[in-house]
């Protein structure tokens, strides 16, 4: 979810200026390029996100699993 969230944050300004004067804001790009940058931005958020979710089930799998701090046991 926030790595949707992200995504939009970005994308939604990015587009609405290049859509707005794409030579000034396109940085000398082609289109094709801004979606190869976009596929790209793309990977490394799921990537990013894998990681935080894999190091936050980490964290969280001790606490709830290993430590208990509520004293429950399963």
């Amino acid at each position: 979810m926030a790595g949707f969230l992200v995504h939009a944050a970005i994308e939604i300004p990015a587009i609405a200026l290049l859509v707005g004067d794409f030579e000034r804001y396109g940085l000398g790009l082609s289109w094709e390029a801004w979606e190869f940058v976009h596929d790209v931005g793309t990977a490394l958020l799921i990537a990013g996100g894998a990681v935080v979710g894999f190091l936050q089930g980490k964290k969280w799998w001790r606490v709830v699993y290993v430590e208990r701090p509520l004293g429950i046991r399963y």
